[in-house]
Order: structure tokens, then sequence, then C-alpha cells
């Protein structure tokens, strides 16, 4: 009888080693963002939030290669700080590839999309056929805010969040429905000083979703800002024509449909407009509404140390609240944890244990 081969510790190193690189992912469906935001996913029932503007130095891709989607600013505006877009319009297409991802789609800048050409193929090759994926493939075009959520305390605490809210079902109704077409009296929803929250009904779920009474409310005198939380919030927004990655169609392709479909097409970096290291630092001003990024990190915070949470260095992917810590802090606190596995590490020894 042949001898019964047995894992080599070589064997396994590299099985260890991929847990290792991969550890603190927590399986969650990818966005389109470059950066770490809080967004805000809606849930049947009733919702009302609060839209903040951001401002914009430049016009930016989105406007000067698509205006009919986003319109760009004047120079004379932009020069006097009057840029304040309220949203961004974008294409986004979801379940994209085996881990189920959101993309921008390129159509969003006037750019050809691999997914949109796969769809248009299937479209002229058997549209009855290939019916179901075609509907899959396509982009949903969504408004994208700043929002503040006044659904409950806990949704107010978190701040700003990003809402991809549906387009023809939020954004094209608010549209229709700011002037009163009887009296002529307008309600600025998009300026949170003057005292409007939007507000709708959710109902159903998938493709089954109805977004009923979508209103413009006047928003209540408990819920009002102050001069300072105005500011806080304008300071906190996000720059939303900075933080949304644009991938180029080779990466695009890959991503919807493997490596061997984009094998093809010639690699390109990505560009600097969706570099992951180009991103702004948020400012902080410490009040009720920071970021929620910013107010994870503060919550942890030990006071007598240089600035690092009590479990840095300490509890590296063991607590609830390592899912929410920023990538940096996270990687580096990791690092520590390292460096003191291998500081206590014993001496190597002949015999069963270190003495």
């Amino acid at each position: 009888m042949a001898k019964r081969v047995r894992p080599k510790i070589e064997d396994m190193e590299s099985q260890v080693q991929h847990t290792y690189d991969h550890r603190g992912e927590t399986g969650k469906f990818g966005n389109i963002y470059n950066t770490d935001v809080e967004t805000w996913k809606t849930k049947e029932g009733d919702h009302e939030f609060c839209i903040i503007p951001y401002s914009i130095a430049k016009n930016s891709v989105f406007r000067t290669k698509n205006p009919d989607l986003n319109p760009a600013f004047s120079d004379e505006k932009i020069e006097a700080g009057k840029a304040w877009p309220h949203k961004l319009s974008v294409l986004i297409h979801y379940g994209v590839g085996v881990n189920k991802d959101a993309a921008l789609c390129l159509r969003t800048l006037r750019e050809a999309c691999p997914i949109c050409e796969e769809r248009d193929r299937l479209i002229k090759e058997d549209e009855e056929r290939y019916k179901e994926e075609i509907q899959d493939l396509g982009p949903a075009k969504r408004a994208v805010y700043n929002v503040v959520v006044f659904d409950n305390e806990k949704e107010m605490q978190k701040g700003i969040q990003v809402y991809e809210a549906p387009h023809s079902s939020i954004e094209d109704v608010l549209s229709e429905i700011w002037v009163n077409k009887r009296t002529g009296d307008k309600r600025y929803f998009t300026l949170p000083e003057e005292g409007w929250n939007v507000a709708f009904e959710k109902r159903g779920k998938g493709l089954g979703t109805e977004y009923r009474q979508v209103q413009i409310l006047e928003r209540r005198k408990e819920d009002e800002f102050t001069d300072k939380e105005l500011d806080e919030l304008y300071d906190v927004a996000h720059n939303l024509e900075e933080i949304i990655e644009i991938k180029s169609h080779a990466e695009l392709k890959e991503m919807a449909f493997g490596s061997a479909a984009a094998s093809k097409e010639e690699k390109e970096d990505r560009p600097s407009r969706g570099d992951r290291s180009k991103t702004e630092e948020e400012p902080t001003n410490g009040g009720r509404f920071r970021s929620r990024r910013e107010e994870k990190v503060e919550e942890k915070v030990d006071e007598s140390g240089p600035g690092n949470p009590k479990c840095f260095g300490i509890k590296n992917n063991l607590l609830d609240e390592c899912e929410d810590c920023p990538g940096d802090l996270w990687k580096s606190c990791a690092k520590e944890v390292e460096k003191a596995k291998e500081a206590n590490k014993p001496e190597k020894t002949r015999g069963r244990r270190a003495l």
C-alpha cells in the first residue's frame, strides 16, 4: 500500500496569505465611488430628506463631455463661487460581473460602454430570446444627491449621506411640482436654508418598486438647522463629481465579462479623475452633521493618546467596529498588530515549546 501523501507547510502558505491579503473584506456589493462614503439605501415605507448642494471649482468631465445630462456652469459663476449644483445625473449599471457590483456607464460621458455594446448586440441578434439579459444589461438613470435623512434620529445623526435616487421617480417629479401651478409660489427644495424637505413612499422591491406621493414639505420647526449647522453641512458635502470612479472601456469590460473578454484590448492606466489615491481630505468641524466616516473614528479616539482609537494595533478585525474603520487607518492598525506579533514570537528551539 502506497504511503499517504500529507500536505506540507509550503502547500498551505499561499492559502493563509490569501486570507491575510483579503482580511476585513465583508463581501458587500461594490459601489460607484472611489472613496469611502456613507450611502443611503431606502427600504419600503415613508421617507423624508433634505438636499445639500455642493460646490465645484471647475466644470468636470461630467459637464464638459455631456452637458445635456449635466449642464456646464459659466466661468463667471465658477469664479464668483456661485457654482452650486444640487445633484449629479448619471447612468449606472447594477449587478455587474460575478460580484454583482455597480459601475458608472460610460455613456454618462458620451463614451462607448462595453456593457451597452453587449446589450445592443443581443438586441440585434434576437431581442425576444435575450429579453431578460437585455433588461439586466441596461443602465439606470440616477440623480445623485448629498442628503440629510429625517426618517429617525439614527439617520439624522449620520449627517451627510449620498443617495442615488431614481431620476424619473424623484428628480423629474420634483422639477414638475416645485412651482405651485395655481399660485406660482416656489418651494426651493434645493436650498436647505429655505426650510423644505422632500418626502416619498417606497413600495415593493426590485422591478416592482414604486415611488408614491413624492412631495415637497415644509420642514418641522424642531428639525430646522441653525446657521452653524448649515455651514457645517456645506463644508462636509461631497463634491459628487470627484468621488465617482470612472473606469476605462477595458476595465469595465473585464469587470463585466471577465479577463478573457478584455484580453484583446490594451490595458490602460486608470484616468486620474477616478484615481483612488487622489481624494480630497474632508473638512472636520466636530458638530452635529459630521461625515459618518469622521464620526466613526472620533467615537473610538483615546484623548490621552496620539489620536488613534483605543483598539488601534491591538484588536484588528476582531471588533464589529472594524468593518466601519476607514481603509488607511485599518491598514495601519493591521501593520501594528503584525509588528507586535513578530516582537512577541519566542525564539526557535528544538523542543515542543519555547521555555
